[in-house]
């Protein structure tokens, strides 16, 4: 609990997050703050009143600038770095 404490107060932890934040935009920060939650493309879809594709480029984008591999581990630097 301490070193989350530490981390969290951590001034260049907050200067990524500020700067992950930025290179996204508005629509993949609200689709990585529902994939996050577990949520499937189609309720992402469904949720934001989008079309299937567009959260498929989204998903597809979000991963690309986190610079993960899958869904699973764009959810959890999310949660983990405060982005969603």
């Amino acid at each position: 609990m301490a070193v989350r404490a530490v981390a969290f107060r951590n001034p260049e932890r907050l200067v990524r997050q500020e700067t992950l934040m930025a290179d996204l935009s508005i629509r993949e920060q609200t689709a990585l703050a529902l994939l996050a939650q577990d949520k499937t493309n189609q309720e992402i879809s469904q949720e934001l009143s989008v079309s299937l594709s567009t959260v498929k480029a989204a998903v597809s984008e979000i991963l690309n600038k986190l610079n993960v591999e899958t869904r699973k581990q764009a959810g959890i630097k999310a949660r983990y770095s405060g982005l969603a």
